[in-house]
């Protein structure tokens, strides 16, 4: 279809787990090439088979779409998750980004001025606009300072950024 496909997940219905949404959410934008993928967290209904069931909380749902971005659009990989969920199979109730960068501490710092898109993009904070930004301005200017990259992308977003990345004071 022209404008793509659209796909639903209820999350916390029956007996499943983050990582096997994970999976199918990798599947369906690399092998189906849907468009997105949405999720809804289960709700119980009375006078349903499934009315003792407890809800799903708005935490776990919003960690999956977190993670449904990162793979669709920040080209993180299932291997990229593999270590950030728990040995149930659940995502922490962190920034899935976030949790990765902290334990992937060899991934960092980033060099802003030689680093590809993709490596810009594994930056807590970084998203697609900004990291083009960043792409964009190292054409004309070496990103060497905090003071550099807060011209680029602003005060706050660079000082939360500035940990990931190769910078001098």
């Amino acid at each position: 279809a022209k404008a793509g496909v659209d796909t639903q997940m209820i999350v916390g219905a029956v007996d499943d787990n983050d990582w096997q949404h994970l999976q199918t959410t990798e599947w369906l934008y690399g092998k189906l090439g849907l468009k997105r993928v949405y999720y809804s967290g289960f709700e119980p209904v009375p006078k349903t088979p499934l009315e003792r069931q407890a809800a799903c909380p708005p935490s776990r749902e919003y960690r999956l779409y977190q993670s449904s971005f990162l793979i669709r659009d920040y080209g993180f990989s299932l291997d990229s998750f593999a270590q950030v969920v728990d040995d149930e199979g659940f995502l922490p109730n962190v920034d899935p980004k976030l949790a990765f960068a902290k334990m992937n501490p060899d991934l960092f710092p980033i060099d802003l001025n030689t680093a590809a898109y993709r490596e810009i993009l594994r930056i807590p904070q970084i998203g697609p606009i900004t990291a083009r930004k960043i792409m964009e301005a190292r054409k004309n200017v070496k990103i060497r300072y905090v003071g550099n990259l807060e011209r680029i992308i602003g005060v706050n977003l660079a000082r939360r950024a500035s940990q990931y990345v190769d910078l001098k004071d």
